[in-house]
């Protein structure tokens, strides 16, 4: 790492973990002394799951995980986002056999409250466009006519606590520039863990 910071290079750690007590280590928190090197630009960490080895080495969630996926496809992502969704959750439910999503394609905030009343879920992953609207970082949902609209936080916080029992334990915001909403809904609903990103990300 000094190697490469000295030479003005970046290094990337790629993580491929084949001792499953190792490879449950929360390896995104390591500190090098002067930043989580999760959080770096020079030098992020990735974590590399070896798909190669066979079904039965991954162990399957107890007693079962249950994701709500909410995608709202903007105008730019033209239908990618709800696709690479899918795409993801495919796969992930062909390893974990205990593993129950349910999907709200154009997610509304009604449809979106609708179904956090009816069931519960572990997770609920926000697929979708973060913005600064007034000042104040939101999610950008959709209305029932299909047209874009930010969902507050305050908003975004009365749904996630309806009671205790039914709060997810896990908020994921899958959008550019998401972390101070993060942040914000964390407080707010005083969720377990909620999941935010810095900056912007691709597509890819």
């Amino acid at each position: 790492q000094e190697l490469a910071r000295s030479s003005g290079y970046g290094l990337r750690l790629l993580l491929s973990i084949l001792d499953e007590s190792a490879a449950a280590l929360p390896w995104e928190f390591l500190y090098d002394g002067r930043d989580f090197l999760a959080l770096s630009n020079m030098s992020p960490i990735i974590r590399s799951v070896a798909l190669n080895r066979g079904r039965n080495s991954f162990p399957s969630p107890q007693p079962g995980l249950n994701v709500l996926a909410a995608v709202s496809d903007v105008d730019f992502s033209r239908g990618r986002w709800k696709e690479m969704t899918h795409a993801l959750y495919d796969g992930l439910t062909k390893q974990f056999d205990q593993l129950k999503v349910t999907f709200i394609d154009d997610a509304t905030l009604s449809r979106l409250g609708e179904a956090l009343s009816a069931g519960r879920y572990d997770v609920l992953h926000l697929c979708g466009h973060a913005d600064v609207v007034l000042g104040v970082s939101a999610m950008i949902l959709l209305d029932e006519k299909g047209q874009e609209v930010p969902a507050a936080p305050e908003r975004l916080a009365e749904l996630l606590t309806p009671a205790a029992t039914k709060r997810p334990t896990l908020l994921c915001l899958d959008a550019c520039n998401s972390d101070m909403l993060a942040q914000d809904l964390a407080r707010r609903t005083h969720t377990p863990a909620v999941y935010g990103i810095r900056s912007a990300i691709s597509n890819e």
